[in-house]
């Protein structure tokens, strides 16, 4: 490479920091980090440390920087991150996502619908199977409330806003002295 003019010409620390527009910590620190070296003290090369500090400045400003913060990348973190949070939203607002607490809510509605079903077969079964003696005719009823049962929770509405009636139905366990 070709020798350029003005390479040699020398400045003091109070001009190269004039030059540059900054204040002698900010030129402390460009030496701390290598970016620039002095001739010797208080003498710099005007153009070389232009340059270079300059080509730093840059790299600084691209976000390449000297391994402090990555703007680009943390930029690109902060943007995803607020899409995802948006998206979030977004499916919520469309109902592809559910609030948790009603959809437990929902699920203990139906748990307690099943187990209260469950729970009633043998007072409702027995008054009909007491003087049966069909084994056959036992299993067909048993059965057939079994089924009845199944058909009464796959038929309810789940969408509709009714947690109210769980929370009453736990209450009214509650003072029934039922659990669970």
């Amino acid at each position: 490479m070709t020798k350029r003019l003005l390479d040699d010409q020398i400045v003091t620390t109070a001009q190269l920091c004039e030059a540059l527009g900054i204040g002698r910590t900010a030129l402390s620190d460009l030496k701390a980090k290598r970016v620039i070296e002095p001739v010797k003290r208080n003498q710099w090369l005007l153009w070389p440390s232009l340059r270079a500090a300059l080509a730093h400045y840059r790299e600084m400003a691209a976000g390449r920087g000297d391994g402090g913060l990555d703007l680009i990348a943390e930029r690109a973190r902060l943007a995803k991150a607020q899409a995802d949070a948006q998206e979030m939203k977004n499916e919520v607002t469309v109902s592809n996502l559910l609030d948790a607490e009603e959809v437990l809510r929902t699920w203990e509605g139906f748990i307690f619908n099943a187990r209260a079903r469950l729970l009633a077969m043998p007072s409702k079964l027995t008054p009909v199977m007491a003087s049966e003696t069909d084994h056959r005719r036992i299993n067909a009823h048993i059965q057939d409330e079994i089924y009845a049962a199944l058909q009464e929770l796959a038929d309810h509405d789940y969408t509709k806003d009714d947690h109210d009636a769980g929370t009453d139905e736990s209450k009214a366990r509650e003072d029934s002295g039922q659990t669970g």
